[in-house]
């Protein structure tokens, strides 16, 4: 019997001190940059409480707050308490009254966490407590709550507990969050038009043996239902590739959007995957074409396995007609990827703006959005696009917030793997010029995160890549812009 509990306690031990860390993060999901300062309890000294990241955090990422030992320097019965200190945007002096509390109690063997609150304007708002028949906060909840600060502004706090190892501990990461809700763009007459352009990764299941995903159905079914993607008078994804993704946007987003275009099915040219394109829209469409790359050249690379190509669509709105085109450009850095681009553009061009069957009225608006794997930041790509569409591309910069400043961008991006260092403007709605212009127009990259989706902070399936915490909706963020032409 003594043998028998030495064992137990030998495999207790083991646990606690092989999986003897809490990991705190804490993610800045403001268009402003804020002011950090994590501190640990003055009873623990280093290397027992690491606080980590203090000082600027940039709008929209996501930096570690506190590394703590599990075990190590905790005294049974001792409560002890990590601190994060913010600023809210565009108010640097409230930092003192402005943090995220974490206590945590020491046990025989290790410790439990026993609340998580934010303190707002020095007012305390208990998001997690152990007020539950395990006396102790417990894993895969979601605490939040909506505050609106003394400078007018409402901000939404948000944490996350998750258990992550095999052990005698309840809780290994919490995620803290600032939040504020995105600004979305939306028309006030006929004669404007706002649009969405989004690139949101849903490869088929069948896909995710190879790639991790990021739970990509959690991530479809919580853009069905996104209040983001509700104020637009047309929305466009791309990498829309699994059937049943699109049918679930269809169908959820079909209040708002009652008017779609999915322009080829995934078996045509006996490829696997089709456009990857979903057009909807709040009016009606009026006329429709496809144009196919695969028609006209070979892809390269992943890209052969798709019909990848350009949807061109007109919608009338209440009597104003409006042209698009959207595309998903072929991907890659290399020569014949550059080269297939171009080709790309040419064919555009060609069989959409010049078809002399579609006869798109140059005194009606035409505008093309989606993802053109071309960096607008890269003058001799987006030079080339550019002119071979004569495009007018004012409004790229034109942003209502300063950031984002790229719409794929590995340093705020979750989705992202860490050695792609890539920060790149792909995403963009540009009207041409040879038709009737916009007297004004804007655009802003926008992030969106599912901080309150317990099952986006949860490891993915296959867990290649995305593990704990990943709440990005896609690799890249959505991009709206509006146009306001004359009456």
């Amino acid at each position: 019997m003594k043998a028998h509990i030495a064992f137990i306690m030998a495999i207790l031990i083991y646990h606690t001190s092989a999986y003897a860390d809490y990991s705190l993060y804490f993610m800045n999901n403001t268009y402003d940059e804020i002011t950090l300062n994590n501190t640990c309890d003055h009873q623990l000294d280093s290397p027992y409480c690491r606080a980590l990241n203090s000082g600027k955090l940039d709008a929209f990422k996501r930096v570690g707050s506190h590394s703590i030992n599990y075990d190590s320097g905790i005294k049974k019965d001792q409560d002890y308490i990590l601190k994060s200190f913010f600023s809210i945007p565009g108010s640097e002096n409230s930092a003192d009254n402005n943090y995220f509390s974490t206590t945590f109690h020491g046990d025989f063997f290790g410790s439990h966490i026993t609340e998580v609150s934010v303190y707002v304007d020095g007012i305390q708002h208990v998001l997690l407590d152990d007020k539950n028949s395990f006396n102790h906060v417990l894993p895969d909840k979601v605490g939040s709550v909506e505050v609106r600060h003394s400078d007018g502004n409402t901000y939404t706090f948000y944490v996350n507990a998750q258990k992550d190892s095999i052990s005698i501990q309840t809780i290994d990461h919490l995620f803290y969050a600032i939040d504020k809700k995105p600004t979305l763009l939306s028309s006030e007459s006929d004669n404007e038009l706002t649009v969405i352009t989004y690139n949101i990764k849903a490869f088929p299941d069948y896909i995710g043996l190879a790639l991790d995903l990021n739970k990509m159905d959690s991530r479809v079914r919580y853009l069905s239902q996104a209040d983001a993607l509700r104020k637009a008078d047309v929305l466009v994804f791309q990498e829309a590739w699994d059937s049943g993704s699109r049918d679930t946007l269809k169908k959820k987003l079909h209040e708002i959007y009652p008017h779609s275009y999915d322009p080829i099915p995934e078996s045509y040219h006996l490829k696997l995957l089709g456009s990857g394109l979903l057009a909807l829209s709040r009016y009606p469409i009026t006329n429709t074409a496809f144009v196919n790359y695969q028609d006209y050249q070979t892809l390269q690379g992943l890209d052969r396995l798709s019909n990848k190509g350009a949807a061109y669509f007109k919608i009338d709105k209440n009597g104003k007609a409006y042209n698009l085109i959207t595309t998903h450009a072929q991907a890659g850095v290399g020569n014949n990827s550059i080269a297939a681009r171009r080709e790309e553009f040419k064919i555009i061009k060609k069989e959409i703006i010049d078809n002399q069957a579609l006869a798109i009225p140059p005194h009606e608006p035409l505008l093309v959005l989606g993802d053109f794997n071309t960096d607008f930041y890269n003058e001799k790509q987006f030079g080339y696009l550019q002119s071979t569409l004569n495009l007018d591309s004012g409004n790229v910069l034109k942003n209502l917030f300063k950031t984002p400043k790229f719409s794929a961008d590995s340093d705020l991006n979750l989705m992202i793997a860490p050695k792609d260092s890539s920060r790149s403007i792909l995403d963009m709605a540009l009207p041409v010029k040879d038709f009737l212009q916009p007297v004004s127009s804007h655009s802003q990259i926008t992030p969106l995160r599912a901080l309150d989706n317990n099952r986006m902070y949860q490891r993915s399936r296959n867990a290649k890549l995305y593990h704990y915490g990943n709440v990005e909706l896609s690799d890249h963020f959505m991009v709206q812009a509006k146009f306001i032409f004359a009456e």
